[in-house]
């Protein structure tokens, strides 16, 4: 079987942070490297108090792709 409710991208920043969102209990949460940091306004927040730009929006941007891309595959199944 595949797992269907998370996306990722990988080696995101100089500092090669992976970055995964998933579905869980009808929320989507944002994991850091294995980490769960909250939902996506939470890691926001998280970024913006340990990370410079652009290391910061690549991080933030990475997040808002992975929940994107999980939103459409949602959507389909």
């Amino acid at each position: 079987k595949k797992i269907k409710n998370i996306a990722y991208r990988k080696n995101c920043t100089a500092k090669r942070k992976t970055i995964f969102a998933a579905y869980l209990n009808g929320e989507y949460k944002i994991f850091q490297d294995k980490f769960l940091i909250g939902n996506l306004k939470e890691y926001e927040r998280f970024v913006n108090q340990r990370f410079l730009d652009p290391q910061a929006g690549k991080l933030k941007q990475a997040a808002r792709d992975c929940v994107e891309e999980l939103q459409k595959k949602i959507r389909i199944n």
